[in-house]
């Protein structure tokens, strides 16, 4: 279960910036261990089960940008050993049978899942904690998310996003943390950063987000980067 021992508590995705390379993901962790981050995040999936075979440039484009499953599981023990939580975003079913053998705090349910109520079940059933993006996402779409963590007595965090990339600061919205604040009383609210520089998750602090979800990266500049 995660807990958040001081606020805000400070996300480093990671996401697919590894690039397939170990050694790049355990810098990656570094930097998140010397930012003094409280997690670090990374995304998972298996492009054959995630991309229809029609979908090749996606599947060449993201075929490479895998960790195996052992090297996950020899990430989330470094992070155990150096005091910093793991959280995957799953993109796909494929990691859910391993996830035995990998010491999460959370699963994170990435923007793009809006609507995917069955796959969001699954993933309240395999961790006691959700992170829910809700870049793409309704009202009434939140509510059947926070409703099934409930149903499940499974704890729910609800994170504002935009999901351009990068965010203009004049799209960023903060003011839909307030109202998520007064809607979601009994869940932790907090921010999914998108912009180019640090100021828009200050003011996501000052409305009341208790959690900051922020990109790093080794490499800038890559083409289709994300």
């Amino acid at each position: 279960m995660l807990t958040i021992k001081k606020k805000p508590y400070l996300i480093a995705e990671a996401g697919v910036s590894h690039f397939g390379s170990f050694e790049k993901a355990k810098t990656l962790l570094k930097a998140a261990i010397d930012s003094e981050s409280d997690a670090f995040k990374i995304q998972v999936f298996n492009t054959d089960r995630l991309f229809a075979d029609e979908a090749k440039g996606w599947k060449d484009r993201l075929k490479d940008r895998i960790l195996s499953i052992d090297e996950i599981v020899n990430l989330s023990k470094l992070c155990d050993e150096n005091n910093i939580d793991f959280i995957i975003t799953p993109h796909d079913d494929y990691i859910f049978p391993h996830l035995k053998d990998i010491k999460i705090k959370a699963l994170k349910i990435g923007s793009g899942e809006v609507g995917n109520l069955d796959f969001i079940s699954r993933c309240f059933d395999f961790s006691d904690f959700i992170i829910f993006s809700t870049g793409l996402s309704s009202i009434d779409e939140i509510d059947k998310v926070v409703k099934i963590g409930q149903e499940k007595s499974k704890g729910c965090a609800i994170l504002h996003c935009n999901t351009a990339y990068p965010t203009k600061d004049v799209d960023v919205n903060l003011s839909v943390i307030t109202e998520f604040i007064k809607r979601y009383p009994s869940n932790i609210i907090g921010y999914s950063d998108h912009t180019k520089d640090h100021f828009a998750c200050i003011g996501a602090i000052m409305n009341g987000a208790k959690i900051i979800e922020r990109h790093i990266t080794l490499e800038k500049n890559i083409p289709n980067a994300q």
